[in-house]
């Protein structure tokens, strides 16, 4: 295994190279000290399998897990198929407008969801944590808000509560 260092870039890149020669890890670093993680057009982290498909590729900012809009740290099946995916803003896991986390399948089929925002799994709208089969049909459905289990009964009414509370600019829970 070699090790090969890029200065001369806008961030330092560190690359690891099996005894083939062929690459296996990429590292983006903010500066010369090569300790934080950074970069602003692509992943910081790269990691290959063997065959050359892509392992797992991780988007950082000054160290912390980021990025706008789409996943920041994804992991692949050795076949090239996604494996799992999830999205973070400032170093937590967070996701407005879908679900922050997704597993899948070697098939491509959705294994589960978790929507998680801030940290916490949290969703109004919807359960918080599905879990499929192999062929997409739901076993497991789990209600959150705000980090907290709930009953889909429970559940309902904290929606319509959170819902009247937002529309009259209250904080509910």
């Amino acid at each position: 295994m070699s090790v090969r260092i890029e200065r001369s870039t806008t961030n330092p890149v560190e690359i690891t190279f099996d005894e083939n020669n062929v690459k296996i890890i990429e590292k983006w670093f903010k500066d010369q000290n090569f300790n934080i993680y950074h970069r602003l057009d692509g992943p910081s982290y790269i990691h290959y399998y063997e065959n050359g498909n892509l392992q797992h590729e991780s988007w950082y900012q000054n160290g912390k897990l980021h990025r706008e809009d789409e996943p920041s740290f994804s992991i692949y099946y050795k076949n090239g198929n996604i494996k799992q995916q999830m999205w973070y803003q400032n170093g937590k896991c967070h996701r407005e407008d879908g679900p922050a986390y997704i597993s899948y399948y070697k098939n491509g089929n959705i294994k589960n969801t978790r929507w998680i925002q801030n940290g916490q799994f949290h969703c109004i709208d919807d359960p918080a944590f599905i879990e499929y089969d192999e062929n997409g049909v739901k076993t497991l459905e789990k209600w959150y808000i705000r980090d907290k289990l709930s009953d889909k009964k429970l559940f309902s009414l904290h929606c319509k509560v959170a819902k009247l509370c937002e529309s009259m600019s209250i904080t509910a829970f």
